[in-house]
């Protein structure tokens, strides 16, 4: 009986509460400041993911150099793909030692950067100097804009570089 007088009491009270539209209203102010971030996060995964990509490219070319230096051992970087599945990828090997540790394959992600190149380049490192057989250029395109891998020749050295759209 006590708890019908109060439930009346309740219901009968005219008590303001959050309509349909203001709850909207701050679960979309809310939503839209945890948003902004994530946006932004994404361009950053994308930047970071470009430049590891090419810092990991420079340290792979710098250590086939440093082989052909270091060992005698004359080493070759190629620029390749596979037309058949659509990867591409760059091979690292010494020459003359298929099973050699160093060699590998660095398979590149389509989904943030390509080969811009029509022609597939082959870099020779010369034995115990460490010199680039030619100069030349790779061409990559990225989510980011466009970047150049610059083979300098003679001293061998690398250099990347972001070409302007």
């Amino acid at each position: 009986m006590h708890t019908t007088k109060l439930t009346k009491k309740m219901l009968s009270e005219n008590e303001d509460g959050f309509t349909l539209v203001e709850t909207l209203l701050v679960l979309f102010i809310i939503s839209s400041t945890f948003l902004i971030p994530v946006l932004a996060i994404d361009k950053m995964i994308e930047q970071t993911t470009v430049d590891l990509f090419f810092r990991e490219l420079t340290g792979n070319l710098t250590m086939m150099q440093n082989h052909a230096i270091i060992n005698g051992e004359g080493t070759m970087v190629q620029f390749s793909n596979d037309k058949d599945n659509g990867t591409e990828f760059i091979d690292f090997k010494i020459r003359q030692q298929p099973n050699h540790r160093l060699n590998k394959r660095q398979v590149l992600d389509t989904d943030f950067y390509t080969f811009r190149n029509k022609e597939l380049k082959v870099i020779y490192f010369k034995s115990h100097s460490g010199n680039i057989s030619e100069s030349g250029n790779m061409r990559f395109r990225s989510v980011n804009g466009d970047y150049r891998l610059i083979f300098w020749l003679g001293s061998g050295r690398i250099e990347v570089t972001r070409t302007p759209p």
